[in-house]
Formats: structure tokens, C-alpha cells, sequence
């Protein structure tokens, strides 16, 4: 309904109206007018590259600026834009000496009420070039962190509570807001970058930028593992350090192969073993090297630091609070080991065995030398090689210098004999023919002993890469479980009724494998997926639950069934001796999923088969 303002009044009051209607505003000049704070804070000052605002600012040189802005007076006696940045702007841009804009007093509020103030009506005013989505978020972040509840910010943005939290985080993260404008992850993802950035984890942002979508959630759990176990390493390598020791890294080796040498290659200068307790006399001179157990505990003697084999102890006393307890016969208390998901392993490089006092274990059973043994002379002057036997003989008349010889010592009266000079000629020629082979052979003895150690060394640090690198395949299958349960939580758990797909599914899983259920920790992996601490709070809410919520339970336990059949070993499972037996359980289930809609990652097609694994990259 519209109202007609000349009849509605007297013809005197009704033109008053009128002309007040019609009042133009006044023209400011756009180069003294403060363009303050704004939540428009990406855009294209240059007006050159966004078609929005190449189009903006060619409308504002034909026609001017057409919609009047709006400003405050301050205290200061300044003009400050509330509305209208972008006009401002292109009218500086475009050499404009004025522009139309209502100009108020600025209300009497304290700074933060200001603020949330011109921030809620930013983002509700209409604009002619939209504001991008990490400027809103970056808005959103600021109205919580100046204090405005939820709820309010809720309300003033038109979104949902926990939308509002998520954009929040993204907001206070310029990586993911730049990203939220690329349009090229989703919010959840956004909120992981945002989650990296915020701790100032950027090479995380960086490995987190570069994976491809279908890897993102496992990656980034992956990530999450690496930086709980970095900081628990670091924990650790304190009580190594405060001792003395270095602590070792994985580019220690890398860098250096053969520069260190393990504690069971050295010995005592009595031959005897080192043990890690002898270490602690010159800590400096030692290094260690600390390797993450997954599924065990490192069991040490608390003294000496040498393994303990787990059935020698009464692990009885272990739980004994006031230690009085005494061990079983022919066991030792639980008192004298140590527990540690660390294993360390000593080193120490060659240049300090000296003064380590240890030395390099023998290595001669291991050398094999391509000529025979260095000849020496005989005790009796005789060299023993009998091609110089035999030319010696030969030289000799028969029956002559030999029998002379032993005449000569057998008879008493005799204090001398003349020597024959070519025979000790010869003696002189066979001793030093003898001592250049002794010389040489100690040289090839030498040389092989080197050889032997850098062939060792090299052979450590294969052995070495080849652990790490199924440790690394071992924690990205961790992380591609968790990441896979995540998605069950997601999109499965929450489902209302099965489809006749799904039906079948279960089916078909209970009679190929009756046990499914039944496994010992199963039901704890289903619990998990439903999100409950124990399996009466979820018996508990079947109570109100329909016939198909009901089904999509038995449907849950049996994937969780599943998953409790899936380790770390998920990549080579038809190589170990658990994966071969539950291999083709795993394959029927993961192929499943894939129908569902989850998408398969490298580590599980490698488990399927359909990828080799060493095609896997681990430096991610």
C-alpha cells in the first residue's frame, strides 16, 4: 500500500515534505575521507584484474559515484567510511574531486562496541561487488574475538553455531582463507589448515596445501601423529641430553653412513662387550639413537640399560603401591625395569673410541685375503718355501755343506765355522723377499679391514632405510585406518535405514565370517565408531531407536568388525601372517566401502593388490 503525501496533509506541510525528500547529499572530497577497518580486506587496489572492479571503477569515471556513501564524524574531527570503501576508492583511482555521502556523528561507544558495531552492518550491507568469503570469515573471527557470544554472531551472520566456530577458525588463518576463495577444499579441510597454521606448524600447511583431496584426511592425521610423537621424542631426548649424550636423527645417518658405529661393533680394550652402563663414564663421546615402539614397550634393566626379557619379571610387584612386595623365586622386581615406548641404540663415531677406551670388534674372521699367508724364515735361518729349499740344496755339493754343518754343531771342540758367503746371500735375499710380503699382505690385510667397514656401514644404512621406510608406510597406514573411521563416523554412523545393498552386505559378511562379531576387540572398535564409552549407554539408546536405526547398529558392527581386522600392516598384509589370514575378509570389506561412496588411497589399493607398494611415496 502506498501512501500519497499531498492528500494525506495540507498543501503547505504536504511540499515541505516533499522538498525534504529530494534534499541531494552533500558532495565530499574522496581524498580526505578516512577509509578505516574494514572486513573488505582482499581485493585488487589496482582495480586492473577483477572484472567486478574494472567494471566498478569504469561506471565511476563515466557517471560518477551514483550511491551515496556513508560516514561518521569522529571526535578528531575526521570523516571515516562506514560504507562505501570500494566507491571511495575507485573515485580516488579515477581522480574524482567529490562524491555523495551521509555523514553522522559516531555514536558515543567504547572501542570494542564500535568495532562489533560497524562490523555487523558491513556484512549486512549490500554491496556492489560481493565481499569474498575469507573476508567474511576473517569478519566472523573478529566479532568472536572481541567478545560478541555465538549465539549473536549466529544471528547477525545468518548461520548456523557451529558453522559460525568452524569459519572463525578458518578466519583467523590467511592460508585458509585464501584457499576458502579458491573454492578448492571444504570447509572441514579449511578448518585442518586452519588448525596447522594457527600452531604455527607451517611445513605442515605447505605438505597440506600440495595433497591431493583423495589424501587429504589421512595426511593430515598422518601429520598430527608425527607432531605428538616429535614432541614426545623431544621429552625424551631430554633425559638423554641433561646426561650428556647426543641424540641422533634420522639425517644424522643419512648424512654421515659410516660415521657412526653401533655399541655391539665395539669392545672393551679386554674384548669384552660395551654395555649402554659403560656409556655413562664418557656420555660426550657417545651418541643415541631413539626409535618409537608402536605396539610394545622397550624393557630395559633400570641400571645398566640392557634388555630384559619380559619373563623374568614378576610383573605382579608391578602394581604393588607401596613396594614391599617381594619377587617369585628366580624372577626380579618390576622395580629394577624400565618401561619406555623408546628403544635406544648407541653409537659412537670412530674418531672417540680412543678416548672412549673401546675399540673396533675383530673383523679378521671376516676377511678373506686372495694370496696365501706372508712367508717368514725358518728359526734355523732356512727360508721355508721349498722353491728356495731346493736351490739352496742344489747349490750345496752333496754330503758336504749340510753334513759340515751338522758336523760342526755336533762337535764341541768347534768354535767357529767359516760361513759360505753365497749362502748367506741367499739367507739375506729369502728374509727380505719374506718381510715385502709380510708388508704387503699386512697392507692387504689393512685395506680389507677398511673395506669390510665400509661395507658394513653401507650395509646399515640399507638396512636402515628399509626399516624407516616400512615405518613410514607403517604410520601412513595409521593413519589412513583413522582417516577411514573418521569417514565412517561421517557418513555411515548417523545413517537412519540400509539399503538393500547394505543388507546384503551384512548378510553376506556374517556367513562367510561368523566370528566377525565376536572378536576380542571388536566391540570396542564399535563402541567407538557409535561414539560410546561402554556398551550400556548403547543398548541403552536402542530404547527409542526405530527398526532401521536398529539395523544400521548391526550394520556398524559388522564394519567394525572389519576394521578391527585392519593394522598398520594393511599395505603389505598379504606379506605377514596376520594380513594373509584376514587378506581376503579386508579385500571383500574395503572393495565395498568403495561402492559407497569412500575413496580408496594408495595404501589400501597396495593391500588390495592393484598397487605395488614400493610405488608408494613416504617422503611426503
Amino acid at each position: 500500500m502506498s501512501i500519497d503525501i499531498a492528500a494525506s496533509a495540507p498543501v503547505s506541510e504536504s511540499t515541505d515534505a516533499l522538498e525534504q525528500l529530494l534534499v541531494q547529499p552533500p558532495s565530499l572530497d574522496p581524498r580526505i575521507l578516512v577509509v578505516d577497518d574494514n572486513v573488505r580486506r582482499t581485493f585488487d587496489d589496482t582495480f586492473e584484474s577483477d572484472p567486478e572492479l574494472v567494471e566498478l571503477l569504469t561506471a565511476v569515471r563515466e557517471e560518477g559515484v551514483s550511491i551515496p556513501i556513508i560516514a561518521e564524524l569522529t571526535p578528531d574531527g575526521s570523516i571515516s567510511v562506514i560504507d562505501g570503501q570500494l566507491r571511495v576508492l575507485a573515485a580516488r583511482k579515477a581522480g574524482l574531486d567529490a562524491v555523495p555521502g551521509w555523514v553522522r556523528r559516531a555514536p558515543d561507544l567504547d572501542d570494542k562496541t564500535r568495532v562489533l558495531t560497524r562490523i555487523t552492518k558491513q556484512l549486512g550491507t549490500y554491496r556492489r561487488v560481493a565481499l569474498s568469503k575469507g573476508d567474511h570469515a576473517a569478519a566472523v573471527a573478529l566479532m568472536l574475538d572481541l567478545g560478541m557470544p555465538v549465539t549473536k554472531v549466529s544471528k547477525a551472520t545468518q548461520m548456523k553455531k557451529d558453522v559460525v566456530k568452524t569459519t572463525a577458525l578458518i578466519g583467523k588463518s590467511p592460508t585458509a582463507r585464501r584457499l576458502l576463495d579458491e573454492g578448492s577444499l571444504d570447509l572441514a579441510q579449511l578448518e585442518v589448515i586452519a588448525e596447522f597454521e594457527n600452531a604455527g606448524d607451517t611445513d605442515a600447511v605447505a605438505r597440506l596445501e600440495q595433497t591431493d583431496a583423495r589424501d587429504f584426511n589421512w595426511t593430515a592425521q598422518l601429520l598430527r601423529d608425527e607432531r605428538d610423537q616429535a614432541l614426545a621424542h623431544q621429552a625424551e631426548a631430554l633425559g638423554y641430553t641433561e646426561q650428556g649424550y647426543r641424540v641422533l636423527h634420522e639425517d644424522d645417518f643419512s648424512q654421515d653412513a659410516d660415521g657412526y658405529v653401533p655399541i655391539d661393533e665395539v669392545r672393551t680394550p679386554d674384548g669384552l662387550q660395551v654395555t649402554p652402563a659403560a656409556t655413562r663414564q664418557h656420555p660426550a663421546l657417545w651418541a643415541v639413537y631413539l626409535e618409537h615402539l608402536d605396539d610394545e614397550l622397550d624393557i630395559t634393566d633400570a641400571e645398566t640399560g640392557v634388555p630384559v626379557d619380559p619373563d623374568t619379571v614378576d610383573w605382579d610387584t608391578d602394581t604393588d603401591t607401596d613396594r614391599t612386595a617381594q619377587a617369585a623365586d628366580g624372577l626380579r622386581h618390576a622395580d629394577t625395569i624400565k618401561l619406555s615406548p623408546w628403544r635406544p641404540w648407541w653409537y659412537i663415531r670412530p674418531d672417540d673410541m680412543t678416548a672412549a677406551h673401546v675399540m673396533p670388534a675383530p673383523m679378521d674372521d671376516d676377511i678373506e685375503l686372495t694370496e696365501p699367508d706372508p712367508v717368514s724364515p725358518s728359526p734355523t735361518g732356512y727360508n721355508d718355501d721349498p722353491d728356495v729349499h731346493s736351490e739352496e740344496i742344489e747349490a750345496a755339493a752333496p754330503g758336504t755343506a749340510l753334513v759340515a754343518s751338522v758336523t760342526a754343531v755336533d762337535d764341541p771342540d768347534d768354535t767357529a765355522e767359516i760361513e759360505d758367503p753365497h749362502e748367506a746371500q741367499r739367507r739375506n735375499t729369502a728374509r727380505i723377499a719374506a718381510q715385502r710380503l709380510a708388508a704387503d699382505q699386512a697392507a692387504k690385510v689393512q685395506a680389507a679391514r677398511a673395506e669390510a667397514t665400509r661395507l658394513a656401514a653401507e650395509r646399515r644404512e640399507a638396512e636402515r632405510q628399509a626399516v624407516a621406510r616400512i615405518e613410514k608406510l607403517c604410520d601412513q597406514a595409521k593413519a589412513v585406518n583413522f582417516a577411514r573411521r573418521d569417514w565412517l563416523i561421517e557418513h555411515i554412523v548417523p545413517r537412519k535405514t540400509l539399503t538393500k545393498d547394505e543388507a546384503q552386505f551384512v548378510a553376506a559378511s556374517l556367513l562367510r565370517d561368523p566370528e566377525l562379531l565376536s572378536r576380542f576387540g571388536a566391540a570396542d572398535m564399535a563402541l567407538r565408531l557409535l561414539g560410546f564409552a561402554n556398551a550400556e549407554d548403547a543398548a541403552a539408546s536402542l530404547t527409542e531407536a526405530t527398526r532401521g536405526r536398529a539395523d544400521v547398529y548391526v550394520y556398524i558392527l559388522v564394519l567394525a568388525g572389519y576394521e578391527w581386522l585392519i593394522t598398520k600392516d594393511l599395505w603389505r598384509m598379504r606379506e605377514v601372517a596376520s594380513g594373509r589370514d584376514n587378506h581376503n575378509n579386508v579385500s571383500f570389506y574395503l572393495r565395498f566401502l568403495a561402492t559407497r561412496g569412500y575413496p580408496l588411497v594408495a595404501i589400501e589399493l597396495a593391500g588390495l593388490g592393484e598397487l605395488d607398494p614400493a610405488s608408494i611415496e613416504t617422503d611426503l
